[in-house]
């Protein structure tokens, strides 16, 4: 079945609506797709916040050191954070889009595994269980 924004988003509704996380990453490739899904969220009753580059150091700081301490349980990103950063309360890991393809020497789009890894790994840290989705919503070669 062809999975579409909207599907996608009702996905997560209901992954929220099921599932007991603590702490929630959603990973997507651009900070507009970020601030878009951040507000359906938030009309949906769910509280959920961004995080980004285009915000300043304090402001990153502020945002990653309320999901720390559990006063954000949502935060929807770009792959600024997918690297360097340890909340081990982190259960729950979703992929809304994958990571952008990169060209290899050769000039041949492949898929970004170092990034996709480096996200994923923000769940389960330090040997705890965790969850990690990913949403295909186009074929791969795109």
């Amino acid at each position: 079945m062809k999975c579409n924004e909207g599907k996608k988003l009702d996905f997560i509704k209901d992954v929220f609506e099921i599932a007991e996380t603590t702490q929630t990453f959603i990973f997507v490739n651009t900070k507009d797709f970020a601030v878009k899904i951040h507000e359906r969220l938030r009309k949906a009753g769910f509280k959920s916040y961004i995080m980004f580059s285009g915000m300043t150091k304090e402001e990153r700081d502020d945002t990653i050191g309320k999901f720390r301490r559990v006063e954000i349980n949502v935060l929807i990103t770009t792959n600024m954070i997918a690297r360097g950063i340890d909340v081990p309360q982190t259960e729950l890991v979703i992929n809304f889009d994958v990571p952008s393809m990169t060209i290899d020497k050769n000039g041949k789009k492949i898929a970004d595994a170092d990034t996709y890894l480096h996200r994923i790994g923000r769940a389960g840290r330090f040997g705890k269980p965790g969850i990690a989705l990913t949403i295909f919503d186009r074929k791969i070669d795109e």
